[in-house]
């Protein structure tokens, strides 16, 4: 493991007007003070070119637009194309592998900058409007450090100086007064390698955990339609209709308001919402404890297993106890697979009481939601661990970097 040591930082201001600094978490063996330049000094972005729709081709050099750049990755859900021969009249415009792209647009959702570094998979493209592209004079600069430097300091810049309030945009005029420290070339390196380590981790485990959801998602396909099943089970399915399984259980006595949702709090609190937890709260007068339960959102669509007790947030909520002898679990996952797809925010409970569901025998349910769970475990440890490492990544971001 590489040797670290805390160091503490002190801010001092030289004649010449150049401010000089140390980062609170650093390598022992560097021990010259960084040194703070200006944006424009050794970095320059440009930004691309609104092309018309009418030479867009089936066929030819991507286009990467403000839609495609994610948050530390491209994303190529959507493509366009324009002629090859674009490489030609805007050579400048041209994206290759380790560019840095930033959205100038809407920079920052989810609390997370739009910034992105292109990879080989992402192959060439061409540089669409209010997408900037950032270019690094390498023989000062070590690009990957500059990366990681410009997500920490853009974030802070954007929250700061974004011009208009619902769609706030970069101006890449003041980007180029950005201030920033920076070390010797050969600590920007040793940092850069460092989290570059690190990335390679999340995307490992980011890459891993896909594989289990995409594998969970076909078994659960090859189960539900029959294709796949334990030779010891050979017993025929039955379906029986949705209102002849479950039974709803009254929200009133354990619902808070939306208002009532805390960050912290005794009690876990589970609304409609896509997560898990939509909060907390202390009241346990309101604690729901007739376990296991089935919550379906009726606006949402969204089906959560809860095994232990929480407090029902705001409305929209519906809460499914067994009208059969049956296993809860199984029933979950069954519904789950067979659940309908939101139609808008309506009411989509009326619907879903329509569906038909397979029931094996008990033995058998038993057998394919301990499968199913033992999956499920799985993805939630690969989550925590993605989720521990990016957390570890954005401490050492603040404490690596002055």
């Amino acid at each position: 493991m590489v040797q670290q040591k805390l160091v503490f930082s002190e801010k001092t201001h030289k004649d010449d007007g150049i401010y000089q600094d140390e980062p609170e978490l650093r390598f022992p063996e560097f021990k010259n003070d960084w040194k703070t330049q200006i944006f424009d000094e050794n970095l320059s972005i440009i930004s691309g070119k609104g092309f018309k729709a009418s030479e867009y081709v089936d066929e030819g050099i991507p286009i990467l637009k403000i839609d495609n750049v994610g948050y530390n990755k491209i994303k190529w859900e959507n493509k366009d194309f324009l002629p090859y021969n674009y490489r030609h009249e805007y050579p400048n415009l041209i994206l290759k592998k380790e560019d840095i792209v930033l959205a100038l647009n809407r920079p920052i959702t989810n609390n997370q900058l739009k910034m992105a570094k292109l990879t080989s998979e992402d192959g060439e493209c061409i540089l669409y409007q209010r997408v900037g592209k950032i270019d690094v004079n390498e023989s000062k600069l070590e690009k990957n450090f500059i990366y990681y430097l410009l997500y920490k300091e853009i974030f802070k810049f954007v929250l700061k100086t974004a011009i208009g309030s619902d769609q706030p945009f970069i101006s890449t005029n003041k980007l180029k007064e950005l201030r920033f420290s920076v070390p010797i070339l050969n600590e920007q390196k040793k940092i850069a390698n460092f989290l570059l380590v690190i990335d390679k981790k999340i995307e490992l485990l980011e890459k891993k955990h896909q594989l289990f959801k995409d594998f969970k998602n076909y078994s659960m396909q090859q189960i539900f339609t029959s294709k796949l099943r334990c030779v010891e089970f050979d017993e025929k399915w039955v379906w029986l209709n949705f209102k002849d399984i479950f039974k709803t259980i009254s929200t009133k006595k354990y619902q808070i308001k939306s208002s009532e949702i805390n960050e912290k709090g005794l009690y876990e609190v589970v609304d409609q919402g896509q997560q898990d937890i939509a909060g907390y709260n202390d009241d346990n007068s309101k604690l729901f404890m007739k376990l296991p339960i089935i919550v379906y959102g009726d606006h949402t669509t969204f089906v959560k297993y809860r095994n232990s007790p929480f407090i029902v947030g705001a409305d929209g909520v519906k809460l499914l106890s067994l009208a059969i002898n049956a296993d809860m679990k199984y029933m979950y996952y069954a519904l789950d697979y067979f659940n309908i797809k939101p139609e808008g925010y309506k009411r989509h409970f009326s619907i879903i009481k329509k569906i038909d569901l397979p029931i094996p025998s008990l033995n058998e349910q038993k057998y394919i939601s301990s499968f199913f769970s033992k999956l499920d475990d799985e993805i939630n440890f690969l989550k925590l661990q993605i989720e521990n490492t990016k957390r570890f990544k954005k401490g050492l971001l603040q404490k690596m970097f002055v």
